[in-house]
């Protein structure tokens, strides 16, 4: 079982909202809670960028030139073929584009513990160039920082158990 400890990149920024890194560029977690919160991230976490899981939540909180927002895909089930693969493309583009300028983005949905990890495995794989096991050990060493061990498979909720395997049918193989 890998730990908090071994994965020495995964680390706690806040518990309330829970945030946490994923890698030197990528913090995960909750909601923005308002203009102060976000001057907090950008001030005293370095993000340049806000990726929205929740579509609508950021409103003025966020100014429009650092904010991406991706659809909601809380309704998706593993038989469902609608998960989003188009935003993929314009996702990946906008993190490398914004980690190879030196910024740091933040990733999050309402707990930071779902929609989030859906997203942040993908960026993991795709623009991080991790495989799936190195992905899953993080993620689940981040998991187990907030909230101890998850009763889902591979230490997640099944929801996001179940959208890693739509990430990982659209990756190449070399990825």
């Amino acid at each position: 079982m890998v730990t908090a400890q071994d994965i020495s990149v995964v680390r706690l920024a806040q518990r309330d909202p829970p945030r946490y890194w994923l890698t030197d560029s990528l913090l995960v977690g909750g909601s923005i809670r308002d203009r102060a919160d976000y001057l907090t991230l950008r001030r005293g976490y370095g993000v340049t960028q806000v990726v929205n899981c929740d579509p609508g939540e950021d409103d003025g909180k966020v100014p429009p030139a650092c904010l991406f927002e991706l659809p909601s895909i809380r309704h998706i089930t593993a038989a469902d073929p609608a998960w989003p693969h188009h935003i993929i493309v314009p996702l990946t583009a906008l993190v490398d584009t914004v980690t190879a300028g030196g910024g740091k983005v933040y990733l999050h949905c309402q707990a930071g513990l779902g929609v989030s990890l859906t997203w942040a495995y993908a960026l993991l794989r795709i623009c991080y160039h991790l495989s799936r096991t190195e992905s899953l050990a993080r993620i689940n060493a981040a998991v187990r920082l907030v909230v101890g061990s998850h009763p889902g498979r591979n230490g997640v909720p099944p929801f996001v158990d179940d959208a890693f395997g739509w990430v990982d049918s659209t990756l190449p193989q070399e990825v």
